[in-house]
């Protein structure tokens, strides 16, 4: 059994790091309709029609502009999180 806990006569456990994923979810959907898209780095789930088309542009572009500075989600280390940021709030704002 193993325990998580690794001893000089084991091999250590290694963590699988996931894949990253932007995720968006829209509550203001009153029309029963459920709303699912992804792309390449990207989940979106419910919304109403509009909410859901502008969560879907903005993924789409949050994911050209880290490609365009040679970033992707996947290599992003915990120091550029507020580079990320900024380029949610500027793809945001456009």
């Amino acid at each position: 059994m193993r325990t998580g806990k690794s001893d000089d006569s084991r091999t250590p456990m290694r963590v699988k790091r996931g894949r990253a994923v932007l995720m968006g979810f829209g509550l203001d959907d009153a029309g029963g309709h459920i709303r699912f898209t992804h792309g390449e780095n990207y989940n979106l789930l419910g919304g109403s029609e509009s909410t859901h088309a502008e969560m879907t542009r903005r993924a789409s572009r949050i994911v050209e502009e880290l490609r365009r500075r040679g970033y992707s989600l996947d290599s992003l280390a915990h120091d550029q999180i507020d580079e990320v940021q900024t380029i949610i709030d500027s793809v945001s704002l456009e």
